[in-house]
């Protein structure tokens, strides 16, 4: 929204755009900057005793093993993973990675090409159900319940494969995008009528709760949930939620 209010005021350019990535690097960078400095040099004097493995600093290794600066390029999440910087940040990329290819739905939504931008985001949207499906059905041995990721240590890593990566994890920004291009289509002073928002505040709790517990069986049942229902989850879950 506020992207599309910029660019009518003062009209697309090349300085615009410029401005719209630098702007958004500068904002974050110093911060997480400050961050990585205090979990590297200063987390080694918060504490001490046998549960406190922090001897070169929380998280650090990767940071020391190179990853540094992956991460100032924000690239931390799919280029040298093991390496990363704080496992907590690899959302941090992907809202940065996410910010670099909005404009691909933004600019025809400015240039009053809407179509144009709807279809972006609706790729966007695909390209997730696409890739998360392709990779469960590549790795068919890959484990995706919670409690089992982080002992899966010899085969395909969940987390690092699907979890973190931008290209399965940009449909709720698709969706983001899409509820912004609505806003600005149909205007803040727009209103639904009381049975429509009923309908769709019943429809989003039944949607959120379904997503909550429907892997419930698999952490309760003897086997678990089958393959088939594991990987719908994980290939739906994301775009309702």
């Amino acid at each position: 929204v506020l992207f599309v209010r910029h660019a009518r005021k003062e009209k697309l350019s090349l300085r615009m755009m410029i401005l719209y990535y630098v702007h958004r690097y500068v904002r974050l960078t110093p911060t997480f900057i400050l961050v990585m400095f205090v979990s590297i040099y200063l987390t080694p004097y918060f504490g001490q005793g046998p549960l406190f493995p922090v001897q070169q600093g929380f998280e650090s290794t990767g940071c020391r093993n190179g990853g540094w600066w992956t991460s100032f390029l924000y690239i931390g999440n799919f280029f040298k993973s093991e390496n990363m910087c704080l496992s907590v940040t690899w959302y941090l990329f992907n809202d940065m990675q996410f910010h670099w290819i909005a404009p691909l739905a933004l600019i025809p939504f400015v240039m009053k090409q809407r179509a144009i931008g709807y279809i972006m985001t609706i790729l966007f949207v695909l390209v997730s159900i696409g890739s998360i499906l392709s990779l469960l059905l590549y790795y068919p041995s890959m484990v995706t319940h919670a409690l089992d990721i982080s002992s899966n240590a010899t085969g395909p890593n969940f987390f690092d494969k699907i979890y973190q990566t931008p290209w399965c994890r940009i449909s709720p920004y698709a969706f983001g995008l899409l509820t912004g291009f609505v806003v600005v289509s149909t205007g803040r002073n727009y209103r639904l009528n009381t049975i429509v928002r009923v309908i769709g505040n019943i429809l989003a709790t039944v949607l959120g709760l379904v997503c909550i517990f429907s892997t419930y069986g698999d952490y309760i049942l003897v086997p678990g949930l089958s393959r088939a229902s594991l990987v719908a989850y994980q290939v739906l879950s994301r775009v309702v939620l």
